[in-house]
């Protein structure tokens, strides 16, 4: 069953200078402490100069969080309207998991990531070089067992680590079916290809997006198309909730899901 009341303590901490895609974080993070968030909370903060930096000239500022009991589906977002956040996560070891500087040049950054207990740091970065001032940072949790996350394979495309995509193709003229290969291109989006007809893995058939529109109308908004002449059918399955939608042609589905 799943539960979304779970804790994640996310502390804002001092950070000695670090390298840009690497990281060296310190022992003293504790000592360091200034904010705390829990699960579900906003806090708007400040990028201040002088204060933490990377080797690059950028400003940082470093939060610690604590994944406690079971794996977790954490989904962190920077955003700002005076500067270029870009969001680094590093493990309990400082080496780097995941970077993320926005998409298509929209002033947030996000990462979600499916994590096993222990610590982990987000360091949010001022970009360009010595950029400042004012930030809001979000945290969200969903606490759940293992088998309701998606689970990447050769035909199963995970988006936000809990939504998976299949696709099977129907040729009209020979009546011939092929599953697609899905390749991920980042937390938004992926596309199939369908090898087992074309011989080329590399090329581009249907395509499949996924957008966080809970702060609209508390709904996670499907989207897709087609580069193709085949028949093709998409399968969207909400691994938390299990619930699962087939689509074919191009569209959008804003309204099917839901959280828990």
């Amino acid at each position: 069953m799943i539960r979304t009341l779970f804790t994640v303590v996310l502390v804002s901490v001092a950070l000695p200078a670090v390298s840009q895609g690497q990281g060296v974080i310190g022992s003293d993070l504790f000592s360091c402490a200034r904010q705390q968030l829990q699960c579900g909370n906003r806090i708007d903060a400040q990028l201040p100069a002088g204060g933490c930096m990377t080797t690059c000239g950028e400003w940082a500022s470093v939060w610690r969080v604590q994944v406690f009991a079971q794996t977790t589906l954490v989904t962190v977002t920077a955003s700002s309207d005076v500067f270029d956040p870009r969001l680094d996560l590093f493990d309990g070891n400082s080496e780097l998991i995941e970077s993320n500087d926005g998409v298509g040049g929209t002033p947030n950054a996000q990462i979600t990531r499916v994590l096993e207990p222990g610590p982990y740091f987000f360091r949010v970065v001022g970009q360009p070089a010595g950029a400042e001032g004012s930030y809001r940072i979000a945290l969200t949790c969903l606490l759940a067992d293992r088998e309701n996350f998606c689970v990447p394979d050769d035909t199963t495309l995970c988006l936000r680590g809990r939504f998976s995509f299949r696709v099977r193709a129907t040729d009209p003229r020979t009546g011939s079916t092929f599953v697609a290969a899905p390749r991920r291109q980042n937390e938004l989006y992926g596309i199939f290809s369908f090898p087992g007809a074309t011989g080329n893995a590399d090329n581009p058939e249907v395509f499949v997006k996924l957008i966080d529109g809970r702060s609209v109308n508390g709904r996670w908004w499907v989207f897709w198309g087609g580069l193709t002449d085949l028949d093709y059918a998409i399968t969207v399955r909400d691994s938390f909730t299990r619930r699962e939608k087939t689509y074919s042609g191009h569209g959008s589905d804003t309204v099917s899901f839901a959280d828990p």
